[in-house]
């Protein structure tokens, strides 16, 4: 009887071990799993947006920790867990994924901003009738300079192409479209203005002409009646004259 009973309890030891490895499996990963999420989130909370490099230096030491942890609760052999480090790793991988997209996101933000920002410095301003640009190669030169600080402050990658080539392509045609006609309003408004003062210039040469011919008329008016005043004169003396 004792026999039996020894022999079942051996039987049951690979069972036990087996379901300790299990047990310590899950809390490997747990621990491991929790550590990376948690660091990770605490990082996007404090950092994102991040360039991309200091994004995966900040991935590599968590992730080291974390497999420190992970690995210091796993129990069996390499064989024996080599399921478990593939699950450990597929769910590192999907929760990297998650920040990645959070980074992306938060570094898209940081960069359309800042073009918006630029753009009304560098451009906008240009566009409006205030202070419109004076040609063309002035419009180009304020571009170049949008674009030049665009590059040196935006966070690099894909992200920062993106918005630059939609700067580059739709926000320049939809500007060259506003100057186009802002150009065109300048020159028929300075026609309209140099019209209105060709037609001033000539009313005031002719309210000058006028003026002139009024003053000789005036002149010539006030000859005609000393002349006259001078021979009433002669003819009163002549009649007094002639009177004596």
């Amino acid at each position: 009887m004792n026999s039996n009973t020894n022999n079942l309890d051996k039987l049951s030891l690979p069972t036990q071990y087996t379901s300790l490895i299990n047990f310590m499996s899950k809390l490997a990963i747990d621990i491991g799993f929790t550590y990376y999420s948690t660091m990770m989130t605490i990082r996007s909370i404090d950092d994102f947006p991040i360039n991309w490099e200091d994004f995966e230096n900040e991935h590599s030491m968590i992730l080291s920790q974390a497999d420190f942890l992970f690995n210091e609760k796993l129990i069996g052999s390499y064989h024996q867990t080599l399921d478990i480090r593939k699950e450990f790793d597929n769910l590192i991988e999907d929760e990297k994924n998650k920040f990645t997209e959070k980074n992306s996101e938060s570094v898209k933000n940081y960069n359309l901003n800042l073009a918006n920002s630029l753009w009304q410095v560098h451009v906008s301003p240009g566009l409006t009738a205030d202070s419109l640009f004076e040609d063309y190669n002035e419009f180009n030169n304020a571009l170049d300079s949008f674009m030049q600080e665009y590059t040196n402050k935006s966070f690099t990658g894909s992200e920062a192409m993106d918005i630059y080539n939609q700067y580059k392509d739709d926000k320049t045609e939809s500007a060259l479209e506003t100057l186009d006609k802002m150009f065109k309003l300048r020159d028929a408004t300075k026609a309209v203005k140099d019209a209105h003062q060709e037609l001033i210039d000539q009313i005031n040469q002719s309210q000058e002409r006028l003026n002139l011919l009024l003053s000789e008329k005036y002149q010539e008016e006030f000859e005609y009646n000393e002349q006259i005043e001078e021979l009433i004169s002669k003819i009163d003396e002549l009649t007094l004259q002639l009177s004596n």
